[in-house]
């Protein structure tokens, strides 16, 4: 945990140097697979000018041919947030860190080959569950499936909608 924090520290002074208004995005990909969980340590540890994202969706539970499985990645079908998402989310408000969701907004890593999977109306859900808990923002892509579709507009509509019209409505409007 220290170390981890040293090299944050480290990285954050170096952007600083360089810039004084540049953002800086913490992910904390892996720190929740760690048996201790050390985000208590590190995120009250973290420099006050940074953002702490995480993955909305890992850590989640579905309902799947019917038994309940672990959400352990990216996922377009389970619109989250996941528990762990919740958690970090409550510690970060708590140390008075702003908070962005990872997301994968086309495809999956394992389809990498399909730029998009249409799954519209989940990723309203996922907007609106990202509202209900005052997300920041999100990064909503990755190596695979970035290119601009279907999902990456609708995603960004439903994102920037003020207010965020009722799914019906908000579907209909974007078809």
């Amino acid at each position: 945990v220290k170390v981890i924090g040293e090299i944050i520290q480290l990285v954050r002074d170096g952007i600083r140097a360089a810039s004084s208004d540049a953002a800086i995005i913490i992910w904390d990909w892996c720190w929740w697979w760690h048996e201790r969980r050390p985000h208590p340590q590190l995120v009250g540890g973290l420099p006050d000018d940074v953002m702490l994202m995480s993955g909305f969706e890992q850590g989640g539970r579905k309902k799947i041919i019917g038994r309940v499985r672990p959400v352990e990645e990216y996922s377009l079908s389970y619109t989250g947030p996941a528990s762990h998402f919740r958690r970090i989310h409550e510690l970060a408000a708590r140390c008075g860190l702003p908070i962005i969701a990872k997301l994968q907004i086309g495809t999956t890593h394992e389809l990498g080959t399909v730029p998009n999977l249409p799954l519209i109306g989940n990723l309203y859900d996922k907007v609106r569950s990202m509202r209900g808990i005052d997300v920041g923002g999100y990064v909503g892509c990755w190596n695979f499936g970035n290119m601009p579709s279907a999902n990456s507009a609708a995603f960004n509509r439903f994102f920037e909608a003020e207010p965020l019209p009722p799914r019906g409505r908000a579907l209909r409007e974007f078809a």
